[in-house]
C-alpha cells in the first residue's frame, strides 16, 4: 500500500529537500524528478509507474530504495539517475531551399516506467517532432535537431522526413533498429536528399552512442 506521496515544485524554497516521519519498520520509498506535467501513479493494485501522460518525454531523473526506520532519526542524500535518453539527428547533405519543416517520428516510445525499477513498464506512444527549417540552413549541409525519449530497453524505427511549406513531402527515410539508451546521446547521421537532381549520395543512415551527455 502506498503509505505517502509527496509532491514539490521549483516554487518551493525547500526543493529538492523531504523531511518527514514513518513508524518504525522497513518502506520502499521511489522518488522522481523532472518537467511540468509529469505524472506518478501509485495506486499499485492497476499502476505504478510514471511517465507524462502519453506526451513526449522531457528531462527525468529517478531513484528507489528501501529503508529501515527505527526509533532515532535517519538523514540520507539521494542521487536520482536520468531514465531518458538524447536521440539526435544530423542531416549531412545539403538542405533545399524549397525546405520549410524537418519531421523526425519515433514509433514506440515507452508511455511510462516503472515506479520501483525506472525501466520501461508497458504501453507505447508515436512522437513527431516537427521544426521549422530556417533560412540560415537552405541551401547548407549539417542540420542537427534533437529530442528526448523515454528509455523503453529495445530497439525501434524512426522516419525522417522533409517536407515543403504546402506540407508535401521532399524526401523521406525509415530508419530501422534505432536504440536510446538512457543518459547517452545516440548520433542520426545520413544523407537525406539523395534522390533529387543534383544529389549524388546514398540515402544511408548511421547511428552511434555518444556517452558523454
Amino acid at each position: 500500500n502506498t503509505v505517502k506521496h509527496i509532491v514539490q515544485d521549483s516554487t518551493m524554497c525547500n526543493m529538492g529537500t523531504i523531511v518527514d516521519s514513518l513508524p518504525p519498520g522497513t518502506y520502499r520509498i521511489s522518488m522522481v524528478a523532472g518537467k511540468k506535467c509529469l505524472a506518478v501513479r501509485d495506486t499499485f493494485f492497476a499502476n505504478n509507474d510514471y511517465g507524462y501522460g502519453g506526451n513526449s518525454w522531457q528531462d527525468t531523473f529517478f531513484d528507489s530504495f528501501m529503508i529501515t526506520i527505527g526509533n532515532g532519526n535517519i538523514t540520507q542524500d539521494v542521487t536520482l539517475r536520468r531514465t531518458v535518453g538524447k536521440l539526435e539527428l544530423q542531416i549531412l547533405d545539403t538542405m533545399p531551399v524549397n525546405a520549410d519543416s524537418l519531421v523526425m517520428t519515433v514509433y514506440q516510445d515507452a508511455y511510462s516506467q516503472d515506479l520501483f525499477s525506472g525501466a520501461f513498464m508497458s504501453g507505447f506512444i508515436t512522437d513527431r517532432f516537427a521544426v521549422s527549417v530556417p533560412a540560415s540552413a537552405k541551401g547548407k549541409p549539417g542540420f542537427t535537431m534533437d529530442r528526448l525519449i523515454g528509455d523503453c530497453s529495445f530497439q525501434y524505427p524512426v522516419t525522417i522526413t522533409c517536407k515543403m511549406a504546402d506540407n508535401s513531402v521532399i524526401a523521406s527515410v525509415t530508419v530501422q533498429n534505432v536504440d536510446t539508451p538512457p543518459n547517452v546521446k545516440t548520433i542520426l547521421s545520413g544523407d537525406l536528399f539523395s534522390a533529387l537532381a543534383g544529389h549524388n549520395s546514398s540515402q544511408t543512415f548511421t547511428t552511434k552512442i555518444d556517452t558523454a551527455w
